[in-house]
């Protein structure tokens, strides 16, 4: 899962047990430092030198080996492991995607309705005021901002089984219009 800089320079990359940061060209790879009950994913760096990640609860209490819960939150955290803030507080939040001026964090967020699994898109301000739903999407699996900030790919569950579809929308969540057609799939990411 390896992230790159917006200038290039870095990448963030992790195993799902611990996160590292090193230059693109080589060299050293920094450890950062998170609690061992998280378990850092899907990193996405901000313009300026910050990370995003989703963070999957472990329980540990079980003995040696730490087990994942369904409960996940939006991280962040400075490059050099310094900073590290918790942003969300919604239960099971996933798929961090900074906009491009750096104040806010798309997310999906996933919860259980009725007995029915069920995932929105939503953002929260940088720093971790304002979470808010997007639009009616429902069904999400990823999304990401356009370059300009101003629209969303949203990648949603197709109306077939086990097939995904791509859909822009207006960064308010308005105006949702398919692109292309569903292809196979369960789970997915995407950038711009």
């Amino acid at each position: 899962m390896p992230a790159w800089s917006p200038d290039g320079t870095r990448i963030a990359f992790g195993d799902g047990t611990q996160l590292w940061t090193m230059a693109a060209s080589g060299g050293s790879v920094h450890l950062l430092t998170i609690p061992p009950t998280i378990a850092p994913l899907a990193a996405s760096w901000a313009p300026a030198p910050i990370l995003a990640f989703d963070g999957l609860r472990l329980d540990c209490a079980a003995g040696a080996a730490c087990v994942s819960t369904d409960a996940s939150e939006i991280w962040t955290i400075q490059p050099d492991g310094a900073g590290l803030r918790q942003i969300t507080r919604v239960g099971h939040a996933e798929n961090p995607k900074w906009s491009p001026d750096g104040t806010k964090i798309l997310f999906v967020r996933r919860f259980t309705s009725s007995k029915t699994p069920r995932s929105e898109l939503w953002v929260i301000a940088a720093n971790g005021r304002g979470a808010e739903r997007l639009g009616d999407a429902r069904d999400v699996v990823a999304a990401s901002w356009s370059p300009t900030g101003r629209e969303i790919a949203v990648v949603r569950k197709g109306a077939v089984p086990n097939t995904l579809q791509v859909w822009l929308e207006a960064v308010d969540g308005s105006n949702p219009y398919p692109v292309g057609d569903a292809v196979p799939g369960t789970d997915a990411t995407i950038d711009w």
